[in-house]
């Protein structure tokens, strides 16, 4: 007998090693159903070779019949609708929804259970269900047990407080990138918001949950979601006035984490040679019709404001440092009387460890000193000012005592008067 690689060129037989996955799985199909008929190994593997030209050796049929190969333990109702196949184009696994998910991942649960390896099971569920199955994904069925997400519900409607905190997220600081894929995505300096807005994430699209990455690059915490509606309700502006109206303590909690902050400074004021401490909570943004929505909801609350210009558009300066050139007007919203800053701290707050610590020490101080040298010494005592970097007023690790900290007021003025003069 004469073979040229894997054809015998006499009788015109193809090896069964040398078949294809699907041409295999017919040839397990058709010797399961002759061993039903009754015929023994020798019988079948003639009937191979002269009615199908497939040469196989009697071992290799009697280890299909006795179940010892990983195909020959697949369901025979799977191997039947993989064999009856007949498309070329897989659809992607991303673009199933939920139900159609889960019966593919009952399917692999089935075949694995019969002891057929997750890549062999995989394979055949790709040509049942004409779908194409990564082998991370297989990977994570068979070695983690995790479950398919699918397309679950968003819920849109009826607006909830969780999409309320996404919403001001997403005209914040989340941005919406157009690559392959539309993707929500937030990228922040301090973990704690970002971990809320995962949670909320999980709660309106009912998934498992979302992880959390890091930017080592830009010391930065990132979280994304692909939702298309939810992308596409989120870049609708009535929307998102609609949900800062209905829920406006949430959607304010997260706008001025995102955009926002507090500050404490120290100034002099020369007419009457007096030293004061300032405060002020505060929440910048390009969109002046933004922020004039957010002031007539902190009016609404007792809590005086007031919004200006900040930036002009094409002022050039440094962020993170590299320098930039602004391409829009940036304005500012400012709470800085002492009333409304401790009436915005009982209301509405920070989300971050790091604001919410900065907003309690000022309102303590207001509390006890109001704007008074004694309080700009109380500030000097607990924070010190760094020149370089966007967050100019830094907590100590150890409070200076009052001795050091007069010392170190006294140093600040007349630094600051040095630079004035």
């Amino acid at each position: 007998m004469q073979w040229r690689g894997d054809v015998d060129v006499e009788n015109k037989l193809k090896r069964y090693k040398s078949l294809d996955f699907k041409d295999r799985l017919k040839v397990n199909l058709i010797i399961r159903r002759l061993r039903r008929k009754g015929f023994g190994s020798r019988k079948i593997v003639k009937i191979l070779r002269d009615v199908f030209k497939i040469q196989i050796g009697r071992t290799t049929v009697r280890n299909i019949i006795n179940h010892k190969t990983p195909i020959s333990r697949v369901p025979e109702d799977i191997l039947e609708d993989a064999v009856k196949s007949t498309l070329d184009t897989a659809k992607k696994y991303a673009d199933l929804n939920r139900e159609e998910r889960q019966k593919i991942r009952e399917d692999f649960d089935r075949i694995c259970s019969t002891g057929c390896g997750p890549y062999i099971a995989a394979r055949i569920l790709e040509l049942k269900y004409h779908v194409e199955l990564t082998t991370g994904l297989v990977g994570g069925w068979y070695y983690r047990n995790s479950q398919p997400q699918g397309k679950c519900p968003t819920k849109l409607n009826p607006p909830t407080k969780e999409l309320a905190v996404i919403a001001a997220t997403r005209i914040s600081d989340g941005s919406v990138k157009n690559t392959n894929r539309k993707c929500l995505k937030l990228e922040m300096k301090d973990v704690e918001p970002v971990e809320y807005f995962a949670e909320q994430l999980t709660k309106i699209t009912e998934r498992l949950g979302y992880s959390i990455g890091q930017n080592n690059s830009k010391q930065s915490f990132e979280v994304k979601t692909y939702r298309k509606d939810l992308i596409e309700y989120l870049q609708n502006e009535d929307n998102i006035i609609r949900l800062l109206k209905l829920y406006p303590k949430d959607s304010l909690k997260m706008l001025f984490e995102a955009d926002g902050g507090v500050c404490g400074s120290i100034s002099i004021l020369r007419s009457k040679k007096k030293i004061r401490f300032q405060a002020s909570v505060y929440l910048t943004n390009t969109k002046k019709w933004l922020l004039d929505e957010v002031s007539k909801l902190l009016n609404e609350m007792g809590i005086k404001n007031n919004v200006r210009l900040y930036v002009k558009a094409g002022r050039t300066h440094r962020i993170r440092g590299c320098q930039v050139v602004t391409k829009k007007d940036c304005y500012i919203l400012s709470i800085t009387e002492k009333g409304s800053i401790i009436r915005y701290s009982e209301m509405i707050g920070f989300i971050s460890k790091r604001k919410q610590g900065k907003l309690i020490d000022v309102t303590d101080i207001l509390e006890r000193y109001g704007t008074t040298q004694e309080a700009a010494v109380e500030w000097i005592k607990r924070y010190e000012r760094h020149k370089k970097g966007k967050q100019r007023w830094i907590k100590r690790e150890l409070p200076l005592t009052y001795k050091e900290a007069v010392s170190g007021l006294t140093k600040f003025i007349r630094n600051k008067m040095e630079k004035q003069t």
